[in-house]
């Protein structure tokens, strides 16, 4: 097990890495392939399935919880019973969603005259007919995901995404010498989600041997599912509102070129916290487990303090070259004209750091079965973030947007939750903050100054090339800073075992 919890999370990095290059090369060939019009018209649309995606009720995490728990007590009539309720319960989440679907598809030109023309409000139904139809079939279709995850399965899930991502874009790169069009672009993903969810069916039912029987479809055992659930569910609508919102604000009040190039910082935010979820996802069923068998709170709080630092180092080397080489970044990749999205990334990255390196504890409070308390204050959080970013939009453009979003994240990830952790969960917060933040924060600071001095007396790149040495040497500067200040005495010799066991090999 602790084999496929080692190879999960290379291979989960490993997809971030492929979905953030391949992300890259494609992003600006659909920027400029499409058209600011065209593609602020797909970012808007995407942000509609968003909401709605929500309608999964919080089930799908539910899935996960659930199976690790049937497994850690070899209940295997409860699990046979739970999968084929669930899949029941989306099915009827299928039905609602294609129902509602056909609302906002007759809706659209009401939400979007103000600000998009006749042809742009087209192109959004066209491409929500499609994504809708995409989720109704992924929402009982990622059950199986989530229950090869439950089972530790990782090589799996992680790999067959793998040969997603490599297929979509190999699909992209062959339409570029056709013609880009954003129904096709959509359409190429329905294909791929479709044979995803066939793989995984596959993998569950022949290698896992999974069952799906029916012995209790009680009232009373569906409230006992969405007990749990609803909120997660009500986490999921806030997260979506969060990340979610600025697109359909700035679509409604500023049109779709201002959501274009408000896109390019959102998908940068994007990749940058799945830096973070990339580990703790992985962890979920062992919190389960270990929850489970009452594990103290100070054995949590050592896991979390364990993730937390390897969280906190991966995600800073990003913020060190991104505020070391932002700028000159997103000019070679998008154009001078997108520029503006660096300070946009960091009004909006910056407040994330401490929840993006504490997104275990989500998965502590969830098995713990305590997360209804940041349901209720994420959703608060989301209204305010509503709020302000409408204000802050219609005062100051589109900057506004990301303002909003990050005094969001800040009040409500930093300040609230850290309290709840503490006080309520039992979790040493102190201790968290003392071994984590207070230990690592010199030697980051360090490799910041170094790089903002080297990258000062260098000239800004004007090709690929120059600055692929310049990230290269940001890269090192961080690499000796942490080694040399920032690792403890445990850390590096796992870090000199691994090595001398690569070489033994």
């Amino acid at each position: 097990m602790r084999s496929q919890l080692k190879k999960g999370a290379i291979l989960s990095y490993l997809n971030i890495i492929i979905s953030i290059v391949t992300g890259f090369i494609v992003s600006p060939m659909l920027v400029h392939g499409l058209g600011e019009s065209e593609y602020g018209a797909y970012q808007m649309t995407a942000a509609l399935i968003g909401y709605v995606s929500v309608l999964d009720f919080g089930l799908h995490s539910s899935i996960t919880r659930f199976v690790s728990k049937y497994q850690a007590n070899k209940d295997e009539k409860g699990q046979q019973n739970f999968i084929g309720v669930s899949l029941i319960l989306f099915s009827i989440i299928a039905a609602m969603i294609l129902m509602i679907g056909g609302i906002l598809y007759i809706n659209v030109p009401n939400i979007y005259r103000g600000s998009s023309t006749e042809k742009e409000i087209r192109i959004i139904q066209q491409l929500l007919i499609v994504l809708i139809i995409n989720l109704a079939i992924s929402m009982p279709g990622a059950v199986f995901e989530s229950i090869a995850v439950a089972y530790e399965k990782f090589v799996f899930v992680k790999l067959s995404t793998t040969v997603k991502m490599l297929l979509r874009f190999t699909a992209i790169l062959l339409l570029g010498f056709w013609h880009y069009n954003a129904l096709t672009v959509v359409l190429i993903d329905f294909i791929l989600n479709m044979l995803l969810i066939i793989a995984h069916m596959v993998y569950c039912f022949t290698l896992l041997h999974v069952k799906v029987r029916i012995h209790d479809c009680s009232l009373k055992f569906v409230k006992s599912i969405f007990t749990f659930s609803i909120f997660v569910f009500i986490a999921g609508i806030t997260d979506q509102i969060n990340w979610k919102a600025d697109t359909t604000i700035l679509g409604v009040l500023l049109g779709t070129s201002a959501v274009t190039f408000y896109s390019v910082a959102g998908n940068l935010v994007g990749y940058y916290k799945s830096f973070s979820g990339a580990i703790s996802g992985i962890f979920l069923p062992k919190a389960v487990k270990m929850v489970a068998k009452g594990k103290s709170n100070k054995e949590l709080t050592d896991l979390m303090i364990k993730i937390g630092r390897i969280q906190l180092m991966v995600i800073s080397v990003i913020l060190v070259g991104f505020i070391t080489l932002g700028r000159e970044f997103i000019s070679l990749w998008m154009g001078p004209e997108f520029v503006d999205a660096y300070i946009w990334f960091l009004i909006m990255a910056i407040p994330l750091v401490v929840p993006m390196t504490q997104s275990i504890g989500i998965n502590i409070i969830e098995a713990k079965n305590m997360h209804q308390f940041r349901a209720l204050v994420y959703f608060f959080i989301a209204l305010a973030n509503i709020l302000l970013t409408v204000i802050l939009v219609k005062l100051f453009g589109t900057i506004g947007a990301p303002i909003g979003t990050g005094l969001a994240m800040l009040i409500g990830n930093t300040f609230i939750i850290n309290w709840y952790y503490s006080k309520k969960v039992g979790l040493e917060i102190g201790r968290f903050f003392r071994e984590v933040y207070l230990k690592l924060a010199p030697a980051i600071l360090i490799a910041l100054l170094a790089c903002l001095i080297l990258n000062y007396f260098v000239v800004t790149a004007q090709g690929w090339l120059l600055f692929l040495v310049k990230g290269i040497a940001v890269v090192m500067i961080y690499v000796a800073a942490i080694w040399l200040s920032g690792l403890n005495k445990q850390e590096k010799m796992e870090i000199l075992a691994l090595k001398g066991g690569r070489k033994s090999a």
